[in-house]
């Protein structure tokens, strides 16, 4: 009858010492587990709002940038205006998102800035789209667990058409 007092008064005490450490772990183990859901989050947040860029731009520069209806009569800032708006209002439900649209003329063979050069199609127009992403949240602090979100994400597309064939890309 001694022994078995002995045995319950050994696993009794055993059994207490386990349940605190499994609380010190859910303890350790929480914010870290946090900080990998809100990263898994944002970076699939991201390729949503990616892939479904990369769908529209094409689709839009086709219709908007090239088309002969009225956006063609207007100027290359317009028409990027106009890209800018119609892609904005296609990607409403994602949140965080912004577009930014710039045209450039196949005259300048490189950044902003450069000599006109020579060109065998100088009517020729390069769009650049770009998508920029801002993570949420930018900052987080959880017990001792810090994690911080860098400040943009950027994706960039590029096509080139000839503004006066309709629905040509290059």
């Amino acid at each position: 009858m001694k022994s078995i007092k002995n045995v319950l008064k050994r696993y009794g005490n055993a059994l207490g010492k386990e349940e605190g450490q499994v609380v010190v772990e859910l303890a350790v183990i929480t914010p870290v587990m946090l900080g990998i859901s809100l990263v898994v989050f944002n970076l699939m947040a991201f390729l949503e709002a990616s892939a479904r860029f990369d769908r529209l731009v094409p689709n839009i520069i086709t219709a908007v940038a090239i088309s002969p209806g009225g956006y063609s009569e207007s100027t290359g800032a317009d028409q990027s205006q106009a890209v800018a708006q119609e892609l904005i209002q296609a990607m409403d439900g994602l949140w965080n998102v912004s577009i930014e649209v710039h045209t450039q003329s196949s005259w300048h063979s490189g950044s902003s800035g450069e000599l006109p050069g020579f060109s065998f199609a100088p009517h020729l127009t390069r769009y650049v789209c770009t998508m920029v992403y801002s993570p949420w949240p930018q900052a987080l602090t959880i017990g001792f667990f810090s994690t911080q979100a860098p400040l943009v994400l950027e994706h960039t597309k590029t096509f080139t058409v000839d503004t006066y064939k309709s629905g040509v890309i290059f």
